[in-house]
């Protein structure tokens, strides 16, 4: 027969600690996850965006700065990628991937060839 019952609990447990780690790739994928709502507002931005401003790139590349024609392959590729990923019901984190991935190839491009 047990008489003593101890019941109190230990001070010197130690705690676990919480380790912070900041991470880009889950970061922006809860942002993605977190535009679900706004996917057909994405998808009009990204036709609008590309439409009016991507695709003056090459014109203003090769008129001004003499580059290669390929330039407008990459750039239509890219339009053309995402206008068929958005058309065909491809999800938040492929639209915005894709938009992403095509502005900053074209953002590239215009510092390669300006500077």
């Amino acid at each position: 027969m047990l008489t003593i019952k101890p019941n109190t609990t230990a001070n010197w447990t130690v705690k676990p600690t919480r380790t912070i780690a900041f991470n880009p790739v889950k970061s922006y994928l809860k942002y993605a996850d977190s535009q679900k709502g706004n996917h057909t507002l994405w998808w009009f931005v990204n036709l609008m965006v590309h439409g009016n401003l991507v695709l003056a790139v090459p014109a203003v590349l090769i008129y001004y700065y003499h580059a290669p024609v390929i330039i407008l392959g990459i750039t239509v590729i890219g339009f053309f990628g995402n206008l068929v990923a958005n058309m065909c019901g491809a999800g938040i984190r492929v639209t915005l991937t894709a938009f992403f991935a095509s502005l900053l190839i074209n953002m590239a491009m215009l510092l390669i060839f300006i500077l």
